[in-house]
């Protein structure tokens, strides 16, 4: 009984919190379209035209031999930065080189490797023993193939909360492309869904939830 009055409490203080996530804004980010990314120099760079923007939209993200990239606005307050996410297979180490990008600062770049499993986790400003877990599993399924699955978990005294999943990225045939995400779905939390573009959901989240994010 003491546990689900906390569950309760901390349902009721994140549904506060994240008054600006309506029903329709949650169907939204599920089928959120991706903009076209191009790789330039060391950084992102978004396709603006109307053409490869309507492309986009059919398309969701971008994918070119062993890149993919995928770019989105971020509205922060009265601002609006954009935020990208480009990720190359090296094929040779059998690893995911990931490049993110917010406001043209890098924000994030690491290398994930077969079998690696990557967890970095942060806390909920103003509500303690939560925690926010950005989770990436990098498989070897065949014979070169390799699956990359990324989820983000929010839990309350270690009780799951939200299990947020995005699509998958898979390395066959010598190419990248996105399929569905089957690999990361937790049963046990309250919630659960799937969403095609992970900036405008976690820049909804970082928003409304977050707002200082004290990672560990």
């Amino acid at each position: 009984m003491f546990k689900v009055l906390i569950l309760f409490g901390a349902f009721c203080f994140l549904s506060s919190e994240a008054a600006i996530l309506t029903e329709r804004e949650l169907q939204q980010l599920r089928d959120a379209p991706m903009v076209s990314l191009k790789a330039a120099g060391n950084g992102p760079v978004t396709a603006r035209s109307i053409e490869d923007t309507m492309l986009q939209i059919k398309k969701k993200c971008s994918c070119h031999g062993i890149k993919c990239g995928c770019c989105t606005d971020i509205q922060v307050s009265f601002f609006t930065v954009e935020g990208c996410v480009n990720i190359t297979l090296l094929p040779e180490h059998k690893a995911f080189e990931v490049f993110m990008e917010v406001a043209e600062n890098t924000v994030f770049k690491h290398r994930i490797s077969v079998h690696q499993l990557q967890k970095v986790c942060g806390s909920i400003a103003k509500l303690e023993e939560s925690e926010i877990c950005l989770q990436t599993t990098l498989d070897e399924d065949k014979p070169n193939e390799l699956l990359s699955c990324m989820s983000l978990d929010i839990s309350y005294m270690e009780i799951p909360l939200v299990n947020i999943n995005f699509h998958c990225l898979k390395y066959a045939d010598k190419k990248l492309t996105f399929v569905t995400n089957e690999k990361t779905h937790k049963d046990e939390a309250l919630v659960n869904f799937k969403v095609k573009n992970p900036f405008h959901l976690l820049g909804k989240l970082l928003k409304a939830l977050v707002k200082k994010l004290k990672v560990d």
